[in-house]
């Protein structure tokens, strides 16, 4: 190829979609998940222009001032960690790993029915039944197949069905072990919550080439968008997203908004 059509076409970007990552720095960053095929993301730099001018209306010089980012994406995962940062801690977590629970315990109230099953609220994520180590009456432990037995019923939660043997006059306490699903609970709202800024990159690579831009303190400023779409839809649930840019003070001046790298558009 010439020099010149090589110089012509050296900016030309393949379309080759979008990652966006979050972390406290460039070390840190995370890939925040999957964007949808059909979301174009886009990243819109903004800025004022101001003039001064002279007593006789002749410009004496221009410049700019306010600058900012905003860009707009979506993303299929719903990590609720990740979106955490990417809204900048607006959420509190509390994490479960699905660690056996050792000594459960549940009671059930005296006066209660024979061959009624009473459903556990501890129940395995595997599906399998609870380990009972004791029921109690009391007075003394009930014994299986004999006052009780375990059983799962029709909507495929485990627990105990009293037999005829039983007796109904006392309350009972059921000791028992289970492991839960490991899971994550994200809670939200309070009437003033301070939130923190996340350095957060748009990047593509195409033929081992990067291109990406830095947004050096941004977050998600849309609020959160969580749909449920219907068996019949095409795609899976995506969460929209506006992330906005703003100055990072303490970085040197000029440099403190964003960094664009490119390494597609650069001539060997």
């Amino acid at each position: 190829m010439s020099s010149e059509l090589k110089s012509k076409y050296a900016g030309v970007h393949i379309p080759c979609g979008c990652t966006i990552s979050v972390g406290n720095d460039e070390d840190s960053l995370v890939d925040i998940g999957v964007i949808p095929e059909e979301t174009d993301t886009t990243l819109n730099i903004t800025y004022e222009v101001q003039t001064v001018m002279g007593s006789k209306r002749e410009k004496v010089l221009e410049y700019v001032r306010n600058m900012a980012a905003e860009g707009t994406s979506a993303i299929y995962q719903v990590n609720l960690k990740l979106l955490n940062e990417l809204f900048g801690g607006v959420m509190d977590i509390e994490e479960s790993k699905g660690t056996e629970v050792p000594s459960a315990t549940y009671k059930i109230a005296k006066g209660y029915s024979k061959e009624t099953i009473y459903v556990l609220p501890g129940q395995n994520a595997d599906g399998t039944a609870q380990t009972i180590s004791k029921i109690n009456d009391g007075t003394e432990d009930l014994t299986e197949d004999v006052d009780y037995v375990q059983v799962k019923n029709a909507d495929g939660k485990w627990g105990v069905m009293l037999l005829s043997a039983a007796t109904a006059t006392e309350e009972l306490t059921i000791t028992y072990s289970y492991t839960p699903a490991a899971y994550i609970d994200a809670y939200m709202g309070d009437s003033v919550r301070q939130i923190t800024s996340k350095m957060i990159r748009f990047s593509k690579e195409y033929g081992g080439k990067k291109f990406w831009v830095d947004l050096f303190s941004a977050k998600a400023t849309n609020g959160l968008q969580i749909g449920f779409p219907a068996s019949s839809a095409d795609t899976p649930m995506s969460i929209p997203l506006t992330i906005t840019g703003e100055l990072d003070v303490t970085r040197e001046a000029g440099k403190q908004l964003l960094r664009i790298h490119d390494e597609i558009g650069v001539e060997v």
